[in-house]
């Protein structure tokens, strides 16, 4: 089982343009069953832990090779018996899934109703086996394919402007893929639609500029640039500008997302953005594709209708792996609270 210490140096949160607050690769055990603890280690100002999480399935088989043998979905509804233990200042933990980058609506235990995220309870120091209950979103006989299921620490926390201006340490994500095997196709669904809709979308291609690299890069927190080699980096502005925090949308119509993408060549990632947990539909998709090339990067503008936003909505983006491939992990941006005055 995957584990995440949310201790640390506060520094590392200040920036998080890199996928860097869940397992790096090279520290991911090849046993999803075992624990695993990052070089992440997140903190309050007091350097204080404030939290811990892990998850992973709650049975797992393997080959005599000690290769994962895939869950077989076989028609109907897939269940996955899932187990996490957390503890810490949350009095929650939420899960997105992703069925081969897609959002996957889910039920779970007593949960009866389809939503992309569900929040389960910590109390103190919490184990807890859950059952994670679906119809796969796609697939076919014969498929495998990967469920990627991302954790947010205190997925309820939003600042309330007056207190706290900023989710500091808090919505972490920790991520876990799983691969599932198609005995059967699944049978057609209707998507689940969340009420949110951007009112304009463009995506195109660049290249990686000079500026790029030395600035743009390192305003989101990547110092080593030649990472991107390596690992998928992202950065993010909000009409046109870096934060971190907050945005106040008093008086504004509109405000437009950028997101840019770099990484390996040859990686495919969805990428999907969220209002307070729910996918925003984009062009009639949630997710969208992109395949990382050498020397190029990704890049999406979102515009939102801020008259659908509430007055205090989270916000933030996550890009996740498409093919089933363990080697990369999920990443998403900074929660950012869209508010607005009385």
């Amino acid at each position: 089982m995957r584990r995440l210490l949310i201790l640390g140096v506060i520094v590392i949160l200040i920036f998080t343009g890199c996928g860097n607050d869940t397992i790096p690769f090279e520290k991911q055990s090849s046993d999803i069953s075992d624990s695993a603890i990052t070089d992440d280690l997140f903190a309050d100002s007091g350097n204080n832990i404030i939290g811990e999480i892990g998850h992973g399935p709650a049975d797992v088989n393997r080959t005599e090779d000690g290769d994962i043998i895939p869950f077989d979905y076989e028609g109907g509804e897939f269940s996955l018996s899932y187990h996490y233990s957390a503890s810490g200042r949350a009095d929650r933990v939420g899960f997105l899934l992703y069925l081969n980058g897609e959002p996957q609506p889910y039920m779970a235990d007593e949960m009866e109703e389809l939503s992309y995220c569900h929040a389960f309870p910590v109390e103190g120091n919490t184990e807890k086996d859950i059952t994670f209950r679906f119809i796969p979103v796609q697939g076919n006989d014969g498929d495998t394919l990967g469920l990627t299921i991302l954790s947010i620490y205190y997925p309820n926390f939003k600042p309330d402007m007056v207190e706290s201006s900023s989710y500091g340490f808090y919505h972490g994500i920790l991520t876990n893929q799983v691969p599932i095997r198609f005995c059967a196709a699944p049978p057609e669904t209707t998507p689940l639609s969340t009420g949110l809709e951007a009112v304009k979308v463009e995506i195109k291609d660049e290249k990686i500029t000079k500026d790029f690299l030395e600035n743009e890069l390192p305003a989101n927190g990547v110092m080593d640039t030649g990472a991107i080699e390596e690992f998928p980096y992202y950065t993010i502005a909000y009409d046109g500008k870096l934060v971190l925090d907050n945005i106040n949308l008093t008086g504004k119509e509109t405000i437009t997302v950028r997101y840019k993408l770099c990484g390996p060549e040859g990686i495919k990632m969805n990428t999907v953005f969220y209002l307070d947990h729910q996918p925003i539909s984009l062009s009639g998709t949630f997710a969208q594709e992109a395949t990382l090339t050498k020397g190029g990067v990704w890049v999406t503008e979102v515009t939102l209708d801020t008259d659908l936003l509430q007055n205090a909505s989270t916000f933030y983006a996550v890009s996740v792996p498409v093919d089933y491939d363990r080697t990369e992990a999920a990443i998403k941006s900074n929660s950012i609270l869209f508010y607005k005055e009385d």
